[in-house]
């Protein structure tokens, strides 16, 4: 079948298992990974002019020269359709996908030739797509990256859940057997004697708070906040923040320093310098209102819980959304980065996929002291337009963090909403922007053009 083919082929060709199996979801729902496949509205459309076409028949009358360069580019005067695994349509790419088989000497459906010249176009034309797919290992992720930044389709946001689940289909098929994990958490679980209270301030064994694996401890729910893409990533990036500072340790007796520390240095927690304590709740509520008062939303804030037995209430009442279907809380196949994961009688951690890598954070590097961030502005200020070919949006200011999911990186010449602005660590300005309605993330400056 094309999709072991596809898949094999693509892994030998750098991808990850999730990243495969992310652009093969968009390629099925393009094209059901058909080769030779005319665009169904092009046959249509010629059909109604008279002209009578298969797939087959189309590409081997482009094959033989029948159907000319340009008649392939432009079916019908003035318009432009699809073809192929990827749906080439616009006359550039689609005439570089003709040219390239011709060289070749190869049918222009030809499956192999197709996968070299998607790899190719990738790697050359898209290189924040190519390092996604070659080193993430969230199927969503790489799926939504594929969509919004090489597909480009109509309405992506109406499409992206269903091109998602077509890669989760993949992932089961091949990547899951293979015994591929995708899932990681940020856990805080023990001090350094294996204890829950009575260990040292601070992470004695680097393990008290963690990156692991995602574990079935049975979870009774999933927390997630659906309004708003920024609150997840804002969650998720603090977890593996802490879990990378060793100045914050696991201990019950001690649960609460964490929060005084938070606050002290502005809601960061790689900035953390004084030894203190959190445990696994205690780390999770400090890490959501500190997101509120990051994204300046009071219901977060506030947030009323104090342990588990609680949160599942408090954090609806915030306004997240409870996960208890199966499918959440048995694998880690649906779950998304900041998704809390809540046994409501024993434990709490944040899924993070592939948290160890996400956030490259030195706690202890030299970094310029400075006063504590107030809470972001998030009421536009200003119009501005993306000078840069492809401007990465990030969850914090500075290019050690990693790309917000939903709009990961936004093309030249679109416009956006500055909330604020603020210094990375590096004392480069970053832009708190507004996408849309209710996307927000982070852009260096330097690539942002005010036009109001």
């Amino acid at each position: 079948m094309n999709d072991q083919v596809i898949y094999n082929y693509l892994l030998r060709a750098g991808l990850t298992p999730a990243g495969a199996c992310g652009l093969m979801g968009n390629l099925q729902a393009e094209s059901g990974m058909i080769p030779n496949r005319v665009e169904i509205l092009c046959l249509k459309r010629l059909k109604e002019v008279g002209k009578y076409y298969t797939d087959a028949t189309y590409t081997a009358f482009v094959d033989d020269g029948t159907i000319s360069r340009e008649e392939f580019l432009h079916p019908m005067p003035g318009k432009q359709y699809g073809y192929g695994l990827a749906q080439w349509t616009s006359p550039g790419r689609k005439g570089a996908l003709y040219d390239f088989c011709k060289r070749e000497k190869v049918s222009i459906g030809d499956l192999t030739a197709q996968l070299e010249f998607l790899v190719a176009e990738l790697k050359n034309g898209y290189p924040t797509v190519w390092e996604t797919l070659t080193t993430t290992s969230l199927v969503r992720q790489a799926s939504n990256m594929v969509l919004y930044n090489f597909e480009q389709p109509a309405n992506p946001d109406r499409l992206a859940e269903e091109r998602a689940n077509m890669g989760f289909a993949f992932w089961g098929k091949y990547a899951e057997k293979q015994g591929d994990k995708g899932g990681m958490i940020s856990n805080s679980g023990g001090d350094e004697r294996g204890r829950i209270s009575g260990g040292k301030a601070g992470d004695q064994t680097g393990k008290e708070w963690t990156i692991r694996t995602w574990y079935n401890r049975p979870w009774s729910c999933v927390l997630r906040y659906e309004k708003n893409p920024a609150v997840s990533d804002m969650i998720g990036t603090l977890a593996v923040m802490a879990a990378k500072n060793d100045h914050i340790g696991y201990n019950q007796g001690n649960r609460d320093s964490y929060w005084r520390e938070l606050q002290k240095v502005g809601y960061i927690p790689s900035k953390i310098k004084t030894d203190c304590d959190a445990d696994c709740s205690a780390g999770v509520i400090a890490n959501a209102k500190a997101a509120g008062h990051l994204l300046h939303i009071p219901a977060l804030e506030n947030i009323s819980a104090t342990y588990t037995g609680n949160m599942r209430d408090a954090f609806r009442r915030a306004g997240f959304t409870v996960l208890t279907d199966q499918k959440y809380l048995t694998s880690e196949r649906y779950l998304e980065y900041g998704d809390i994961l809540l046994n409501d009688a024993h434990h709490t951690a944040v899924y993070v996929g592939d948290g160890s890598e996400r956030v490259n954070v030195q706690p202890d590097a030299e970094q310029p002291q400075k006063q504590p961030e107030t809470a972001l502005n998030s009421v536009p200020r200003y119009k501005a337009e993306v000078t840069a070919s492809a401007l990465n949006v990030r969850t914090w200011a500075g290019t050690e963090y990693p790309n917000i999911k939903r709009f990961p990186t936004i093309p030249q010449g679109k416009k956006v909403n500055v909330c604020d602005t603020i210094k990375a660590a590096d004392g480069s300005n970053w832009d708190y922007i507004r996408i849309g309605k209710k996307t927000f993330g982070f852009a260096s400056a330097k690539y942002l053009k005010r036009i109001d």
